[in-house]
């Protein structure tokens, strides 16, 4: 379906989408040429280990 030429790479990319409680809302599979695609992520990720400091 991408029509890439024989040996052309591709990276496969698993992505879960969670709430706060853990309950997935969504899961995506993508294919895509290596070759043709960047990707770039800029959003804050709550850091686990400084919440369990602050529950010692």
């Amino acid at each position: 379906m991408l029509q890439l030429p024989v040996g052309e790479p591709v990276v496969e990319l698993h992505r879960t989408t969670y709430t706060a409680d853990g309950t997935v809302v969504e899961f995506a599979v993508g294919i895509h040429s290596a070759s043709r695609f960047a990707w770039e992520y800029d959003f804050k990720v709550p850091d686990s280990a400084e919440d369990k400091k602050g529950q010692e």
